[in-house]
């Protein structure tokens, strides 16, 4: 089982389906021999389930089912958000009801570019990068705070998500950020109130879509802190 499959370099901006490999990690699994015959309902259902959107939380369920057949006591208030896989799993499932992040969902929702003429286009980026400040303000002792770079033009694309309506909408957005020539990939979610907006960071900065070239000096913000000397 990996934890992502490739997710930097230059290769991760050449086509889609880079971007959703890193999203879709590697699973594996082997059954016992014994267990492998054609007729076993676990053989069955794991078949039918191959091609199945699945989660953590699947995966969790089918950890429990392993558990509870060599007699493992698992706690009556146990609460189960996933399908074992030994067990049918449904077709049709979405990222919303499964709770899968925009930022990790590998379904095709229709997009739709947001323009640089769009009011909201320069409040999402403000938004993007208040976050980031907030964040690395406690260690700007030893961290180079990042700075937008306008020499890559931000590209920022409505998602249809399960769930979104007129007054709530989801965006992905890449962008690149100084002076460590690091481009990035995050998502935000934008409620419109009666007079205001208001922007949500789904993470702090985002995923960094290529390696850093300069040393990290802090665990708790690596991704985005490097060091002043």
């Amino acid at each position: 089982m990996g934890d992502h499959g490739p997710n930097v370099g230059e290769h991760r901006f050449s086509h889609e389906t880079i971007a959703l490999e890193e999203r879709n990690p590697m699973f594996y699994l082997s059954l016992p021999k014994d267990l492998r015959k054609a007729d076993n309902p676990i053989v069955k259902n794991l078949k039918a389930n191959k091609n199945k959107l699945i989660a953590h939380y699947d995966l969790y369920a089918t950890m429990i089912d392993i558990a509870e057949s060599v007699g493992a006591e698992i706690p009556i208030d146990t609460t189960f958000h996933g399908k074992s896989f030994f067990k049918p799993i449904p077709d049709g499932r979405t990222c919303g009801e499964m709770g899968i992040s925009p930022m990790y969902c590998n379904c095709r929702y229709k997009k739709a570019n947001l323009t640089s003429e769009n009011p909201l286009y320069q409040k999402i980026l403000d938004s993007i990068f208040s976050k980031m400040n907030e964040t690395i303000a406690p260690f700007t002792d030893i961290c180079v705070v990042p700075l937008y770079s306008s020499k890559f033009q931000p590209v920022m694309k409505e998602i249809f998500y399960p769930g979104t309506t007129k007054t709530l909408k989801i965006y992905q957005v890449i962008f690149e950020t100084l002076p460590d020539n690091g481009r990035w990939e995050t998502y935000v979610s934008v409620k419109f109130h009666h007079d205001w907006i208001e922007v949500q960071n789904f993470l702090n900065l985002g995923n960094r879509l290529n390696p850093p070239w300069a040393k990290r000096c802090s665990n708790t913000i690596r991704d985005f802190c490097f060091c002043k000397s």
